[in-house]
């Protein structure tokens, strides 16, 4: 899997690619466990740098801060923390928390059995460090019932009809399943349709039935080692989310929180055995604009071809891929709603 990673940052940095690579590199280097392990201990790491509810998680850190994305490069390629007290202070003495919590707190990090460090000139270096695992199996309980808001507003309640008749308009829960394909799974440059191809479906399908005041976002969820994207609509103070592909529904008074997000997502089905009130550490959201996604992801669904053919060949009569593919002007004029 050090080899996927290498070839990775290689085509990062040029674009080339081996003529036997499997797949592509994005998609075999972001799905391996030791990849994700990396996003999650970095985004623990450096967790006062983020701010998930604007869209900023620990991918755009690495992207945009160069001293960072050096770090993760480096631990992705060699397993090994690595970090400089005069040229990246910061990050120095971020990796150096992290350490001493682990050594001595286990509050978030904990330590492999063999484990090393060395201070160096400035220099250190870290080898073992992982997340504590602590929190990663809460007790079983029964799954809550959401609680709907009493004495919604007419206005409101008739807004939450039409979204509900617009989602079994759509008839998702009919057909996601017969096109669901992860990423990468055969060839260089399948993208799949997952989850977050979905959320984007169902995004450009209301963006055109639900007129401007309705503001809509995708809500990315992250755990250990998998992730699931769903769909909130914001409107004249309420918010409605849905899971595309069970088409579980809720509207609270507000905006939602990752707590929120978690519960929700563990009502719609996911975590199952586990306990939807007590939020695990390990879990964070992020929430984006449509259509935006993250630099680890492919190109959106429908620029393959294959997989506007093969969900034009599922799709309920009087229902296209069309339906679903947001115009350019369309991306460029999304309603917007600011946190």
């Amino acid at each position: 899997m050090r080899e996927a990673a290498s070839v990775y940052w290689s085509w990062s940095d040029s674009g080339d690619i081996p003529a036997d690579f499997p797949t592509s590199p994005e998609v075999c280097t972001c799905s391996a466990s030791f990849w994700w392990e990396g996003l999650m201990l970095f985004n623990f790491i450096y967790a006062d740098r983020l701010d998930g509810r604007r869209g900023f998680g620990i991918e755009e850190l690495i992207e945009q801060d160069e001293k960072v994305r050096d770090a993760f490069r480096w631990y992705t390629l060699t397993g090994e923390l690595k970090s400089n007290a005069i040229t990246d202070p910061d990050g120095f003495m971020k990796q150096w928390i992290a350490l001493q919590d682990a050594m001595f707190v286990n509050d978030k990090f904990d330590l492999e059995n063999l484990y090393s460090f060395v201070v160096d000139g400035g220099e250190l270096k870290i080898r073992g460090l992982k997340l504590s695992t602590s929190a990663y199996s809460p007790p079983p309980v029964p799954v809550p019932v959401p609680i709907i808001p009493p004495n919604l507003p007419d206005d409101i309640r008739e807004f939450w009809e039409q979204v509900r008749r617009e989602w079994e308009a759509l008839h998702m829960f009919d057909w996601f399943d017969k096109v669901e394909e992860p990423d990468g799974m055969y060839w260089w440059g399948n993208n799949g349709i997952e989850c977050d191809d979905f959320a984007d479906m169902l995004a450009a399908w209301y963006l055109r039935r639900l007129g401007p005041e309705a503001a809509i976002e995708n809500a990315w969820a992250y755990w250990w080692k998998d992730g699931h994207v769903v769909l909130v609509i914001h409107y004249r103070g309420y918010t409605i989310v849905i899971d595309p592909q069970t088409g579980h529904q809720e509207i609270i008074q507000g905006d939602v929180t990752d707590e929120y997000i978690y519960k929700f997502i563990c009502r719609a089905g996911y975590f199952q055995g586990r306990n939807c009130d007590d939020i695990p550490w390990l879990f964070r959201a992020r929430y984006r604009k449509p259509f935006d996604h993250p630099w680890t992801e492919p190109a959106p669904w429908w620029e393959d071809p294959d997989n506007v053919d093969r969900l034009r060949q599922k799709l309920p009569p009087g229902v296209t891929p069309e339906d679903m593919i947001p115009t350019p002007t369309e991306r460029e004029n999304l309603p917007v709603w600011v946190p």
